[in-house]
C-alpha cells in the first residue's frame, strides 16, 4: 500500500495521508472520507432512515453533512418531482438556456438536486427534469426559499413564465430498493 490513499470528494479526487502503512481500516477511512460518513453509515445500517430521522439521531450534524449525496449515495434522496414542461412553440431552446444557465444553480443553492433536462424527442416544445429532496418537509422549505427569493421574484419568473404553455408535476417517493443508473 502507498503512503497515501485517494478519496473521492464531490466531483474531484483528493489525496489523504495514510498514517498507518498497510492498515486496511485506515485505507477504508480514507476511501469513505468525511468525519460524519461512518456515523451516518452506522445509523443507516441499523435500519433505513429518512433525512429527519438521521438529523434526530445525530443532533450535532449539519444539514449539508447528511444531505450531500454522491452518484453512489442516492439512498438519502427520498422525494422526487418529475417535472414536465410544455413550452410555447419555438421557445424551448431559449427556455432551456435560461434553465441551464440560471435556474439550475439557483435551485441547487437551496439544496435541491436537479437531474436533466431531458428533451422530448417527439415534441419539440416539451422537456422533463427531475428535482429531488430529502423529505417532504425539506421540499416545502427549499421551494419556499427558492420561489420566495429575490432571483425568482425579481428576474426569473418574469422571463420564464411567458415562455411556458403549461407544466405538470408528479410527486414521487423513492422506494427502498430504488435504483439510479445515471452516469
Amino acid at each position: 500500500m502507498s503512503a497515501s490513499k485517494k478519496a473521492l470528494s464531490g466531483n474531484h479526487e483528493r489525496t489523504r495521508p495514510n498514517p498507518v502503512e498497510g492498515c486496511p481500516l485506515t485505507a477504508a477511512f480514507a476511501a469513505i472520507g468525511g468525519k460524519w460518513k461512518l456515523i451516518i453509515i452506522y445509523w443507516l445500517a441499523e435500519s433505513p432512515k429518512h433525512f429527519a430521522a438521521l438529523r434526530k439521531a445525530m443532533p450535532g450534524i449539519s444539514q449539508k453533512s447528511v444531505y450531500s449525496p454522491s452518484k453512489e449515495d442516492w439512498r438519502l434522496v427520498m422525494i422526487v418531482e418529475v417535472r414536465s414542461y410544455r413550452i410555447k412553440p419555438g421557445k424551448r431552446e431559449e427556455f432551456i438556456r435560461l434553465f441551464e444557465s440560471r435556474a439550475v444553480e439557483a435551485q441547487r443553492s437551496y439544496g435541491m438536486k436537479i437531474t436533466g433536462p431531458f428533451l422530448d424527442v417527439e415534441n419539440p416544445n416539451k422537456f422533463v427534469f427531475l428535482r429531488s429532496f430529502p423529505s417532504l418537509e425539506e421540499r416545502d422549505r427549499m421551494k419556499d426559499a427558492f420561489y420566495g427569493g429575490e432571483l425568482w421574484k425579481n428576474e426569473l419568473e418574469a422571463i420564464a413564465m411567458p415562455m411556458l404553455d403549461s407544466y405538470d408535476v408528479i410527486l414521487c417517493e423513492a422506494s427502498p430498493g430504488c435504483v439510479f443508473d445515471i452516469r
